[in-house]
């Protein structure tokens, strides 16, 4: 009796493989928009942490951080300057970035005080090449510290090293970097957001522009005027720097990712400058200096005063986009999420 021996013919298979190739097609959006969707969860997570850090940093010093404009200060190991005061002069000694000042506020404690460290130089460097999680939106799969070789040298420095409280330290460092970035407001020199502007010397005869906000000066209101967003990148160049300058890339050294304005050139009160509303990391529209967007497709993330988070389109038009950053100018956005 002959034995029947059962399979497949080649046409059954290349249908079975067909049918698999057309599931694995319509899975794999559905997988990535649910890993999006977590990931800007996540990111809205993120910023809700930092709007908390900063409500309570108000809370306990009467006022919200600086902006800074340098390498974050210490006296010594274990002992960081001190954020100013309600009633102090902004440019106090400590130097940080806002990112910086308030890491005691979002459970960072230990790499705020560095208390193991051997100097106050020592405590600068592994402040600043610390990665904080939370500082980094989980949908850019970028590098997240960039060692950087100075390429100047500081003048007037004595045996202490120090200048001013800016440190300096005397080898190759890294910086972590960051995605967020605070409102300072709408136009360099103005300050009417929510950081005042970078040190100046209390003799300085601009200091009368400098201030620092307290949140009973935010006459907008809290849940109308916007703390920090996402910054948008070039994928290309980036997501993965290779080397820059230390005024550019740490989130706990000066200001300039840690800050940001809503005219991104440096042209006083805008003339010429039209305001750049947010875009996604890959528009085909150039990417401009210090400008909000994010790698999310539709939609960024933006935190207010009060802590809350919004989704805020890319389609947000400049006049309620115009209304979020300043913090007293009577403008009130109102648009739905």
């Amino acid at each position: 009796m002959k034995r029947l021996q059962y399979g497949f013919t080649l046409i059954e298979m290349l249908v079975c493989i067909a049918i698999i190739a057309i599931l694995i097609g319509l899975l794999l959006p559905a997988v990535q928009r649910v890993r999006e969707a977590a990931n800007s969860l996540a990111c809205q997570n993120h910023l809700k942490q930092i709007g908390l850090g900063v409500f309570q940093f108000e809370v306990d010093h009467g006022c919200y951080p600086t902006s800074g404009d340098g390498f974050p200060t210490y006296y010594g190991p274990g002992r960081p300057a001190p954020p100013n005061r309600a009633g102090e002069f902004e440019g106090g000694d400590q130097r940080g970035t806002w990112l910086f000042q308030i890491l005691p506020y979002i459970e960072h404690e230990n790499e705020y005080f560095q208390s193991d460290s051997t100097s106050e130089w020592d405590a600068a460097a592994r402040v600043m090449a610390t990665e904080i999680k939370i500082y980094f939106c989980p949908s850019r799969p970028r590098q997240r510290t960039v060692k950087y070789t100075p390429e100047f040298k500081p003048h007037n420095v004595g045996s202490s090293q120090t200048l001013k409280g800016l440190l300096i330290p005397p080898h190759d460092f890294i910086h972590a970097l960051t995605d967020y970035s605070g409102n300072m407001g709408t136009d360099i020199g103005l300050y009417d957001g929510v950081f005042g502007g970078s040190f100046v010397n209390p003799n300085d005869i601009h200091k009368s522009y400098i201030k620092l906000y307290s949140a009973s000066q935010i006459y907008d209101g809290l849940a109308n005027t916007m703390l920090a967003s996402e910054i948008r990148l070039n994928p290309k160049e980036d997501y993965y720097p290779k080397i820059s300058s230390p005024m550019t890339v740490s989130y706990a050294a000066n200001t300039q990712d840690s800050t940001a304005r809503l005219f991104p050139f440096p042209d006083y009160k805008g003339k010429g400058n039209p305001i750049i509303t947010p875009m996604p990391d890959r528009s085909s529209q150039p990417v401009y200096f210090r400008q909000y967007g994010s790698a999310h497709p539709n939609r960024l993330n933006v935190v207010f005063l009060d802590g809350s988070v919004r989704r805020i389109s890319y389609s947000i038009s400049n006049d309620i986009w115009f209304a979020l950053f300043g913090s007293s100018d009577g403008l009130i956005a109102h648009f739905e999420d």
